[in-house]
This record gives structure tokens, sequence and C-alpha cells, in this order.
């Protein structure tokens, strides 16, 4: 049997792209075993996988520096052997470990990530507009030339399973017997976030109509501030901090649309098949952040033909040249809830 290390630590969303990659590669080679190598709490992606195990890691504590690292290879020196370590995160902490597997005569396949690519399409000036290839797919391209080429097959990718039926039949909202809209108002970076006032305002005009509002989110100050949109209305409920991360993973499989920003809760309610309205400000799905799925049309965003600027980062994480923040700003609450409702009308789960 062979044995992969795969190493992914961060960010959330990009290490839940890699599970469609992982299910495929192992359902395609009966004879394969992989180990992933990433951060303890994003294990619940990973559950019930056949030939697969999870290594929890801190570089923060544990195995930070250079002789932290040093220290984790040891340590998976006696988890292995590894036929091959595939690197699908390459910054410099998994360059020093495939180093030391390197070193030590096995092979290792690092992710090109497209750096010149992505650089093109979000500089100021002569920018090359065009769709790279989505993460996914770049990580799939390691498994392929490491001698396992796939074909990622058909979502949903995650399962919920741990279904919080107590904190619903709290609530009065279960039995469902109305409708179910997610809504996740924050990213990583407040570049890439609609203003606060508007989610606010979709979510009360939802509620206002008779749909079931739920809030995602997390960390203190997010609980704070979705606990204020959740107070506009009976309908409207905020999970933040009140569900551990597979229990709002079954939540979320269960709702009928889910609206997100560029961020990691797009790519979680795409991967458990539930139909997601993205929306996108400085950044944009065609420098490889698309969600992969049913989801991949249902954006909201000022075409790059009327604000040029678009997209001026991959991540999210420049401020505005411009000064007036028009990629989000210029979107209203009524384009959103105008793709809410193409998609409710395609897709509603009964």
């Amino acid at each position: 049997m062979k044995h992969l290390l795969i190493i992914r630590n961060s960010a959330m969303g990009d290490v839940a792209l890699t599970v469609p990659v992982i299910k495929a590669a192992l359902a395609t080679y009966p004879d394969l075993k992989i180990t992933l190598l990433s951060q303890k709490n994003f294990s619940p992606f990973f559950e019930n996988l056949p030939r697969f195990d999870f290594l929890s890691v801190d570089f923060k504590s544990e195995y930070r520096g250079f002789w932290g690292i040093t220290r984790l290879y040891a340590k998976l020196r006696k988890t292995g052997p590894f036929d091959a370590v595939l690197d699908l995160h390459a910054v410099i902490r998994s360059w020093i470990l495939g180093a030391y597997f390197k070193a030590a005569g096995t092979p290792v396949f690092t992710i090109d990530k497209g750096r010149s690519e992505k650089k093109a399409i979000t500089r100021q000036h002569q920018k090359v507009f065009k769709r790279l290839k989505p993460s996914y797919q770049r990580y799939a391209d390691v498994f392929d030339r490491a001698g396992f080429p796939l074909t990622l097959e058909n979502g949903p990718w995650i399962d919920g399973r741990e279904f919080p039926l107590a904190f619903l039949e709290e609530r009065s909202i279960f039995p469902k017997n109305k409708i179910w809209i997610g809504i996740a108002p924050f990213a990583r970076h407040k570049w890439k976030t609609w203003p606060e006032n508007r989610s606010a305002q979709l979510a009360l005009e939802l509620a206002l109509e008779g749909y079931i509002v739920f809030l995602f989110g997390g960390g203190k100050e997010e609980a704070s501030r979705l606990g204020s949109m959740a107070a506009q209305d009976a309908n409207i409920h905020s999970l933040a901090g009140r569900l551990p991360l597979n229990h709002e993973l079954a939540l979320m499989q269960r709702l009928d649309l889910m609206v997100t920003m560029d961020s990691a809760n797009m790519h979680l309610a795409s991967l458990v098949g539930t139909p997601v309205v993205s929306v996108w400000g400085q950044t944009h799905s065609y420098a490889g952040f698309e969600p992969l799925g049913v989801s991949s049309g249902l954006k909201v965003e000022i075409d790059p033909a009327v604000l040029a600027c678009r997209p001026c980062s991959v991540f999210g994480n420049r401020p505005c040249y411009r000064g007036d923040f028009a990629c989000m700003n210029w979107i209203r609450v009524r384009d959103v809830k105008t793709k809410i409702k193409e998609s409710l009308q395609e897709n509603y789960k009964q």
C-alpha cells in the first residue's frame, strides 16, 4: 500500500478544498493511504474517510520555529514511512519539512500557486484578466505529478452528520416548515466584506418575509455583532459561539441557501451541497478561489468592465486605492435579494 503525506495547514477554506481531491484519490486508488498534516480544528471536514489519518499540528506553540519543525519531522518519520510528500501549502514551514524529506530520499511534490498569474490579474495597470486555474485543480495537479492522476467526483464532498436538533427545537424552528437561509457576513479581511449595515438589512428583510435566517461567524467580536443583527427579529438566529463546527456543517447542509462573502463559509456551504450566493469585492473568482459545485454561477459583483480596478487583490488584504471601496459599496441589498430569489426558484429543498 502506498502512503502519502499531505501538507496543508491553513486557511480554513483552503484546507476544506482539499477534501474533494483527497476523497477522489482514495476512491480511485484502493491501495492508497493518506495522512494529512493540518490544524486540529479542521478535522471535522475529513470524518469517516477510509485509509486516512488526520495529524494535527500547532506551529504557534509545540512546533514553532526551525527547531519545532525539526521535531515535527522526527515525529513524522515515526508516523511513516511515506512514499511521497505532497506539499499543498508551499510556505516556509512546508518547504523546510520538504527539504528534510528530500534529504532522506522521499520525493516531494509542491503546488504551483500561480503567483505570477495572480499578480498579473490583480495589478493596477496592464491587468491580464483571465480565468486562472482554481485551487482545487492545483491540488489535483500535485497528485497527478506524484503519479496519482484523478478526476474530481460530484458533490456533496462533506457530509454533515451531527445535526443540532436540540438547538433548533429550543428555538421552535424544527421540524423545518419554512425556507432556511444562512448569512455569513464576515470574511478574514475587511476589504472583501460587504458593509455590515447592508448584511443586517438583508437579514431583516428576509426575516420579515418569513424566512428563517441563520447567521454564521466566529470569535467574540463577531458574536457580538451577529447578536445585534439577530436581535432585529425573532426569525433571525445567530450561531456564533453556540455550535461546534461539525454541527454547523450539518445545519449548513440543510439550508436552502447560503449568502456569503468570498470566505471559508462560501467553500464549506458549496462542499456540503448547499447553493451559495457569494458577494465579491476587491477579489474575483477568476483568481482561483471560486466555489466548487452548484454555486459557481451564483455571484453578486460589480463587473470589471464597469469597475476596471477589479480585482485588485488575491486575498482581499489591500486597502482600496480608489478610497471609496466602490466594489462593495455599489452592491445594493436588492441586488443580493434578486440573486437569492433566482436561486431559491431553482434549488429549493423540500
